[in-house]
């Protein structure tokens, strides 16, 4: 990610959301400390904390919600998306091991805007080998069976996928109808996989 360059263009306002648990309490500050700059709030999930950590920032673009199991449950990476739809406006995805350059918000920003509002965009993402119409492959074989694009490695075009990385993913909820209900399966299930089964169902690309 280190060719992101901000695209200089004026955008409503922005929520971005990291779910994260006290082992990796270092990325998370990292992150936290990385994105909030860019952003005009910041929903952070701490699933397992009783406290909210000193070292974070004092901001009051930062809203922390504590996953302790008394106030609030454990729900694993699905923390991320705690603040989906609580702002108009845009919403990014984070993971809390990666650390975003400057200028990635506005890169996400002019992405999705590139498509209308209208798709989930992301910097990772990939594509299942199957016949057309037929069965995805069971989940034990699906790493044979994939096409995988990574964060890591540019690529010279845009491509559909049929499922994104959600640690480095941007939309604007509120034009593809996007709410925290999608989220109903349990908590090890994976938000990648139930954001592309909803996208499919919903014909969002």
């Amino acid at each position: 990610m280190q060719e992101i360059r901000s695209l200089g263009l004026a955008r409503e306002h922005v929520s971005a959301g990291l779910a994260s648990f006290p082992a990796r309490k270092i990325g998370m500050l990292e992150t936290v400390i990385s994105i909030l700059p860019q952003v005009d709030t910041m929903y952070l999930y701490l699933n397992g904390y009783s406290k909210i950590p000193v070292e974070l920032p004092k901001s009051s673009k930062l809203i922390c919600i504590l996953g302790d199991g008394i106030n609030n449950p454990d729900v694993g990476s699905y923390g991320k998306f705690y603040g989906l739809g609580r702002d108009e406006g845009y919403f990014c995805s984070l993971d809390d091991d990666i650390l975003y350059p400057d200028g990635y918000v506005d890169y996400m920003c002019g992405a999705v805007d590139k498509y209308d509002r209208k798709a989930i965009v992301s910097l990772h993402g990939g594509l299942f080998r199957c016949l057309s119409g037929g069965p995805l492959p069971p989940r034990g074989f699906i790493r044979n069976q994939r096409t995988l694009y990574p964060f890591e490695k540019a690529i010279q075009r845009d491509l559909p996928v049929h499922f994104v990385g959600n640690g480095v993913a941007a939309c604007y909820p509120s034009k593809i109808h996007l709410t925290t209900s999608i989220f109903t399966g349990p908590i090890d299930s994976g938000d990648d996989e139930q954001v592309a089964v909803w996208a499919q169902q919903n014909k969002v690309s």
